[in-house]
């Protein structure tokens, strides 16, 4: 993977991740954490350290496409799409094993795993989706 395709992949990575976290706990699983507010943070807080999450979010895009690079190395969109979710089960696995340490209640955790795998899937999806048309206007061209 050239530099270019590797910051253009992190762009789009790092795009999808901003909107999928915003729709997943900006709004679907708003009122379960307000239920069990005692275990996070006040908003506020969660606010002022927004640069942080956005940092961790551009480090996670960026090792999903190297990761990605590697284990969809025929760049197939099955192989694309199974490749995300590989890399999202692992993400998954982690945040479901939060319920172990932080006072959530199951549905959070398995919400959490449940959104860290599709969110894996959806970023392989349209990686794949995104090289593959660069890929087939490059094989148009050639003939």
């Amino acid at each position: 993977m050239t530099f270019n395709a590797f910051l253009k992949n992190t762009a789009i990575a790092f795009v999808f991740i901003l909107a999928y976290e915003w729709l997943v706990h900006g709004h679907l699983m708003t009122n379960l954490y307000v239920m069990s507010s005692s275990a996070f943070r006040p908003v506020e807080d969660m606010q002022s350290l927004l640069a942080v999450s956005i940092f961790t979010q551009v480090i996670t895009a960026m090792v999903f496409v190297i990761l990605f690079d590697k284990l969809n190395a025929e760049k197939t969109l099955n192989g694309g799409i199974a490749a995300g979710t590989i890399l999202g089960l692992f993400l998954a696995v982690q945040c479901f094993g939060s319920y172990c340490y932080l006072p959530i209640t199951i549905t959070i955790a398995l919400g959490w795993f449940a959104a860290c795998l599709i969110q894996g899937a959806g970023i392989g999806l349209v990686l794949s989706l995104c090289n593959l048309q660069k890929d087939s206007g490059k094989k148009s061209k050639k003939k």
